[in-house]
């Protein structure tokens, strides 16, 4: 008999470790996790390193594109842009494997989870700038070239932001007036998925990525909003409500 209980009993550390041992990954399913994101030293200073660059090449991408627009060679002055958004894209995909290889040997899951929605989601937010370039002849060319330094800086700006807080997740307070609002988030292309506490409040440990926020409250007319962390650097979002 105590022989069966030493068993049972080792057996039932072994599994309270497992469980233990589990990371909370993910706990909606779209990009909101249990627990803050670290990264690792050496992933900061990586961060840190290619926001130096991009700035640079923001910075020469938009004085050679405003150079050939001046002398009406819109080709050209597209073909810059383009070729930007290329080189940081391209930037961005190395990037994405130097990061993984400098991480902690004990980084979970929740890191690659985290890492992937961060570079994917820049990477779109790229694309969206070089489709945008497109859309524009030389009269309203400043308006193109903007758009992609503002991209390009943007995700500098956000490399930067990431090394500096050490963590990939961020919170995102939403609040409403009046307040008590239910409260529901969303990437893009993805349903809604409910918040369990109501305005005001915070929305804990979101992946870097474009987020839509919903606040319905009765006797109001539904509301929704976008927030844009490589924008925006302030994550706070408020609500006024309409009956």
């Amino acid at each position: 008999m105590k022989q069966t209980r030493i068993v049972i009993l080792s057996a039932f550390l072994v599994c309270g470790t497992m469980i233990r041992a589990i990371p909370q990954f993910d706990v909606s399913g779209s990009g909101r996790f249990a627990a803050p994101v670290r990264i690792s030293t050496a992933q900061a200073e990586l961060l840190n390193e290619r926001a130096g660059a991009l700035e640079s090449l923001a910075a020469n991408t938009g004085t050679k594109a405003t150079d050939w627009a001046s002398k009406s060679n819109l080709n050209e002055a597209t073909y810059t842009l383009h070729g930007g958004v290329t080189r940081a894209t391209s930037a961005v995909e190395s990037l994405k494997r130097d990061f993984d290889e400098r991480g902690d040997k004990g980084d979970s899951r929740d890191q690659r989870a985290a890492a992937d929605i961060f570079f994917n989601s820049i990477e779109k937010n790229l694309k969206y700038a070089d489709d945008f370039t497109n859309q524009y002849g030389l009269d309203k060319f400043s308006v193109a070239k903007d758009t992609t330094v503002a991209a390009l800086n943007s995700t500098s700006s956000v490399f930067k932001a990431v090394a500096d807080s050490g963590f990939l997740t961020f919170d995102l307070e939403v609040d409403s007036d009046p307040q008590d609002g239910d409260v529901s988030y969303k990437r893009y292309d993805e349903s809604y998925a409910p918040y369990p506490k109501q305005t005001n409040t915070t929305i804990q440990n979101l992946a870097y990525a474009v987020w839509t926020v919903r606040v319905v409250k009765r006797g109001y007319q539904p509301q929704e909003k976008q927030h844009n962390p490589f924008r925006e650097r302030i994550h706070l979002m408020h609500f006024r409500l309409v009956k």
